[in-house]
């Protein structure tokens, strides 16, 4: 947990590097091919420029919860459109896909802390991220602590890999 610019985030870890996961890319391409992609939680913007790679054709945008790695992100890959992860920024998009990869995989929080909240926060956020997900839409989870986002049916699991359609 940290804070910046005023407010409280629960982010454990804002760093990734490029071609970070080849391996389940290969296998998502092998399953859908999206034409609008959302990379929630995309911190400094190399999973923007991997996506991009595995899908060339689609159109890649990355939103993440800390503005300073947003800063980066946009520093660093120009060509990329990027967001701060909230329903506003959001509004009135809608993708294909929305990949969230090692974004929901949380450690216990405090003790003080209600056991459901980490799984409320997941509910909470699936719920946000369908509202901008296209109909027949693909969710790709990574290292995802939590199963079964409620609305959508499981296409496949592949090792720590979830796809699930609306």
């Amino acid at each position: 947990m940290y804070i910046s610019e005023g407010l409280i985030w629960h982010q454990i870890a804002t760093r990734t590097w490029a071609d970070r996961y080849l391996l389940e890319l290969l296998i998502v391409k092998e399953l859908i091919n999206p034409k609008r992609i959302l990379s929630f939680g995309c911190s400094t913007g190399e999973e923007c420029q991997t996506l991009k790679g595995h899908f060339p054709d689609a159109e890649v945008v990355g939103c993440d919860i800390n503005p300073d790695v947003l800063r980066t992100a946009k520093m660093r890959f120009p060509a990329f459109k990027f967001l701060f992860s909230d329903m506003q920024s959001l509004k009135n998009q809608q993708f294909d896909a929305i990949f969230a990869m090692n974004v929901f995989h949380r450690n216990t929080l405090e003790s003080e802390t209600l056991p459901e909240y980490e799984r409320c926060y997941f509910d909470e956020q699936i719920a946000q991220l369908r509202q901008v997900l296209a109909p027949d839409g693909a969710l790709v989870l990574y290292a995802s602590q939590f199963k079964d986002p409620e609305g959508f049916k499981l296409l496949g699991t592949y090792g720590k890999l979830d796809i699930y359609l609306i």
